[in-house]
């Protein structure tokens, strides 16, 4: 004798209920698994790629603070004082790359003695800008990006030089858009 309708469906259900379940339960926590491991994966690989690119623009600025010291330190005051001679070490700074826009001699009042680059900025006195008044103190001063006199974003690096009892300051701007490459 055959189970009634009922029986079978509360059979067939039953079974289904202990088949399908633990699937489903099993599937559940496989999932949550996958999911917590791909992101950990994800994180991971973007903080490395982050260090990477970290470490990248750091050895960017040590190179730009390199070659600007060099160059404050291997001229005299009265070689970067001539018009001409700063034309000239900035268009040799940028035969590799258009990397630095600018270059400026800056006294102790904060003047620009000498002005190399695009914009009309020989007449700017710095003498209130922060950055003017860290330089002084660290000999050595790496902006965060900015907009500044020129109303655009840009970067400086400020090193300073000491030379007949005065203190000047080599200052050249890096082309922001360089990280954007």
């Amino acid at each position: 004798m055959l189970p009634s309708l009922s029986l079978r469906k509360s059979i067939v259900g039953t079974v289904l209920l202990f088949s399908f379940v633990p699937l489903f339960l099993l599937g559940w926590v496989v999932y949550g698994m996958f999911a917590s491991a791909y992101h950990a994966k994800v994180r991971d690989n973007l903080a490395i790629f982050a260090e990477d690119k970290r470490n990248a623009i750091d050895l960017f600025l040590r190179d730009q603070v390199a070659q600007l010291r060099v160059a404050a330190q291997s001229h005299s005051l009265a070689q970067l004082s001539s018009q001409e001679f700063m034309d000239r070490l900035l268009s040799i700074m940028q035969q590799g790359s258009q990397t630095i826009v600018d270059l400026g001699l800056i006294d102790d009042e904060g003047n620009h003695v000498v002005y190399s680059g695009p914009y009309n900025l020989r007449s700017i006195n710095y003498k209130n800008e922060e950055w003017f008044k860290i330089v002084r103190v660290r000999k050595l001063y790496i902006s965060d990006v900015f907009t500044g006199f020129r109303g655009f974003p840009h970067i400086i690096i400020a090193v300073s030089k000491q030379e007949n009892g005065r203190e000047w300051i080599l200052r050249a701007t890096i082309n922001s858009e360089i990280f954007d490459s």
